[in-house]
């Protein structure tokens, strides 16, 4: 797997570990299930067993993972269905990103928050490397795969209710 990979799971540790590893089970503290893709909701089905979900359409589940984060932002994000994430959030000022409750609507610890995403990466990036064993992730930005586009999103938006959350400690 790619660094970014190595940055998704330091930064879901920090959230965690920031959220003292609190896991709320009550209605309303899990991520939307708006868009999610049949996989997630099979392996939550499954109580999120230690298994790995097999991916058989790469780009099928990409576009569908796609749809669902999107479907997640905060309304201020203003999300556009045509451009990735990416490219758009480094347009937002700290100030904005970073602002207390800015992403109250993503900020869910524990197995109903960002525990699908991490998850829903790690099986999208194996079945990348499983049909290109041989396929190198070091890739010029233009030619970057979704995945790592989604990858590095992913880590943006945990830094940024990291951040969020030390500009209101008491936001949890």
């Amino acid at each position: 797997m790619p660094s970014e990979w190595r940055k998704v799971l330091e930064t879901y540790t920090q959230l965690e570990t920031q959220s003292n590893f609190y896991n709320p089970t009550k209605c309303g503290n899990s991520l939307s299930a708006k868009d999610r893709p049949a996989e997630i909701a099979w392996w939550i089905g499954c109580a999120r067993g230690l298994m790995t979900v097999e991916i058989d359409n790469r780009d099928k589940f990409g576009s569908t993972w796609w749809k669902w984060w999107k479907s997640m932002q905060p309304s201020w994000c203003d999300v556009d269905e045509d451009i990735e994430l990416q490219c758009r959030h480094q347009d937002y000022h700290l100030s904005v990103c970073h602002a207390p409750g800015a992403w109250s609507s993503m900020d869910k610890p524990g197995q109903n928050g960002f525990l699908s995403v991490v998850a829903s990466l790690a099986w999208w990036g194996r079945a990348f490397t499983n049909a290109h064993p041989d396929a190198d992730w070091v890739m010029v930005d233009e030619d970057v795969p979704t995945w790592i586009l989604a990858a590095r999103d992913v880590v943006w938006v945990m830094e940024c209710i990291l951040a969020s959350r030390q500009s209101h400690p008491s936001s949890e």
